[in-house]
């Protein structure tokens, strides 16, 4: 839970954009486990 919580704070940090929150809003619903590709 801590390290999906800690990619997001990431994601959010390094890309800041309007559509990347979108899409990791859509992988959030969909429950699957976010690609790691920092």
């Amino acid at each position: 839970m801590n390290r999906s919580v800690q990619v997001m704070q990431i994601l959010v940090v390094c890309v800041p954009a309007q559509p990347q929150l979108a899409v990791l809003r859509l992988w959030w619903q969909e429950g699957k486990h976010l690609p790691v590709f920092l």
